[in-house]
């Protein structure tokens, strides 16, 4: 699901950007922290013990989406996290 909202929020921005996402998903940190989705691309969405990726589909759509922006990752609390969980308060 990660994956797919990455993408998704990516979609939304018409121009390049620079873009911060959050997430907590550890396995999306440490996949781009480490670099591996470009390493799958080139290994043509082979990971390092020779099977597909999993999620490849999805991991595509991202890398496809970050080619026009500059994007950092990271994990914890940000300034919007409030506004956000006051907004999703606000509709339920």
């Amino acid at each position: 699901v990660t994956l797919l909202l990455i993408a998704a929020a990516m979609s939304i921005l018409t121009r390049p950007c620079s873009v911060r996402v959050f997430t907590r998903c550890e396995h999306v940190l440490n996949a781009i922290k480490n670099g591996w989705p470009k390493q799958w691309e080139k290994a043509g969405w082979i990971n390092a013990k020779g099977r597909p990726v999993g999620n490849a589909r999805e991991w595509q759509q991202v890398m496809s989406a970050l080619k026009r922006h500059e994007c950092t990752f990271q994990t914890g609390p940000h300034g919007y996290q409030e506004v956000m969980l006051w907004d999703l308060g606000k509709e339920a």
